[in-house]
């Protein structure tokens, strides 16, 4: 029977996050970067990918731990690799930096609800990116990486950038510096017009907060409606024996069984590269089955 996409629960950013390796690609000057590991918050769809020069458990600890010190600690950390492989970094995060967070092996992607089709996409943005930059190509992540965290989630139906900062993205040439920056001398919000502004956000998150959830849950709905639909278009296979090799009321005799189970076949040597044409080996037999007549 074939397993379904069930959704994970989850309350905000950067509670789960997913861990992926790609690669390896071509190496990079002068880095020498290989690998790219790919971060994704579960619920936001946020994307971080770090240039790697090898894939093994400490590149993916090191990058783990500066996704944890940009965005906070994760309550469950899944990982693309093996157990053995996550138990490592795991072991690396708790003795090399005093990180008590685990590493826990994921499902494959189609069985598991922590990628959607943006993972695939990704990964194929990255491949694209390698085959046109070269030797050069870890310069031009963050360009593709911006794409996809301005972009609406397919499965959150929001993009990124909003769930994890609450505000529309603007562009570098649509940005205004006086919007983000307080003027000298201005005058600050009052502590009652504070709590009334936080308070307002705190209700606008609520309700994004069930939103997001309300459409990943119709999202994997879906998806599981689609999977059984595959299942039922799938054709079975019969298999039927139309004559058996010994009759059902007797048992099986080496004088009852036909003459065309036996096969009789020679093996022979096959000349080596330094052996020359004068030097003939000779044919190596083995015995061959012989047939069994039937008794008159």
């Amino acid at each position: 029977m074939a397993r379904t996409v069930r959704p994970l629960k989850v309350d905000g950013p950067w509670e789960i996050m997913a861990v992926e390796t790609v690669g390896p690609f071509l190496s990079t000057v002068p880095a020498g970067n290989t690998h790219v590991v790919i971060i994704t918050d579960y619920f936001s769809k946020w994307v971080e990918a770090f240039p790697v020069q090898r894939s093994d458990a400490l590149c993916v600890a090191r990058c783990i731990l500066s996704t944890i010190y940009r965005f906070g600690p994760a309550k469950t950390i899944f990982c693309s690799q093996s157990a053995g492989f996550c138990e490592e970094v795991s072991k690396f995060l708790c003795e090399r930096w005093n990180m008590g967070q685990t590493v826990t092996a994921a499902d494959p992607p189609r069985c598991n609800a922590l990628y959607d089709r943006n993972s695939s996409l990704l990964k194929h943005a990255i491949t694209q990116v390698v085959e046109e930059k070269q030797a050069e190509w870890d310069d031009f992540l963050d360009p593709v990486l911006s794409l996809f965290r301005t972009t609406v989630n397919p499965t959150t139906k929001f993009t990124p950038h909003c769930l994890m900062f609450n505000r529309k993205a603007s562009i570098p040439a649509e940005l205004d510096v006086m919007s983000c920056e307080q003027e000298p001398g201005s005058v600050s919000l009052s502590e009652e017009a504070e709590r009334s502004f936080l308070s307002t956000v705190q209700e606008h998150q609520d309700k994004l907060k069930q939103t997001v959830i309300s459409n990943m849950n119709s999202a994997y709905k879906e998806e599981k409606k689609n999977a059984k639909q595959r299942s039922k278009n799938m054709s079975s296979t019969t298999l039927t024996v139309t004559e058996p090799l010994c009759s059902s009321d007797e048992p099986p005799s080496p004088k009852k069984l036909k003459e065309e189970l036996f096969l009789t076949f020679p093996v022979e040597t096959v000349l080596s590269a330094v052996q020359t044409v004068q030097t003939v080996p000779t044919l190596q037999t083995v015995p061959t089955l012989q047939t069994v007549p039937d008794e008159a």
